[in-house]
């Protein structure tokens, strides 16, 4: 069912997803996770060109999507 940050505090975003889960008998276990860094300059880079880019992209993308769904 995949991850979840374990809380018992009720004003906490997880606590949702955390109490959900649990009411499925599972388990909690501790796991290794990667978080991917990127250097400074490939940041800078996708804040400047990819991301803007999408920003403008999405919105066509998505109504090409829903005609081509429809169809």
């Amino acid at each position: 069912m995949g991850g979840v940050c374990p809380t018992e505090d009720r004003h906490d975003p997880q606590f949702g997803v955390t109490d959900f889960k649990r009411q499925w008998g599972t388990t909690l276990r501790d796991v290794e996770i990667a978080e991917p860094v990127l250097s400074p300059a490939r940041v800078a880079f996708q804040d400047r060109l990819p991301a803007p880019l999408w920003e403008h992209a999405h919105p066509l993308y998505t109504r090409l999507f829903a005609r081509g769904a429809a169809a």
